[in-house]
């Protein structure tokens, strides 16, 4: 015999959402893809163009280690690369935080503009 509360998490928590028409939906398509693309043109223009030209110098350098005492030469010939993926794991994180920092604004925008639209907001003059 099946238990009936063997799916009760997924109906409760995954399709409990009020389904979409017309309009509303559009608008939460729109909302999507204004987060996502004002996400990716900032994470262009202050993630990804800032770090072309370290990738490039780090890439390429060469160590020269002398004067090291404590680690030797070991640590020191691979420094530009360890500082090129320091670099590179804080740029992906933060790619993926600000995603609903991006999601908050664009809502926050969508969620006053459809107040005025139904005549409903305490800012309407």
């Amino acid at each position: 015999q099946k238990s009936s509360r063997r799916y009760v998490a997924s109906q409760t928590f995954t399709a409990s959402f009020a389904p979409l028409q017309g309009l509303d939906r559009w608008l939460s398509y729109l909302v999507w893809v204004t987060v996502f693309a004002a996400k990716y043109s900032e994470s262009y223009f202050f993630l990804i163009l800032p770090l072309r030209d370290p990738i490039r110098i780090l890439s390429t350098t060469t160590m020269r280690c002398t004067g090291e005492y404590w680690w030797g030469s070991k640590l020191c010939r691979h420094q530009s690369k360890i500082v090129l993926c320091f670099m590179i794991a804080t740029d992906f994180i933060l790619f993926f935080l600000d995603t609903y920092l991006w999601y908050i604004v664009v809502n926050t925008v969508f969620s006053v503009g459809k107040s005025f639209y139904l005549g409903i907001s305490i800012l309407t003059p």
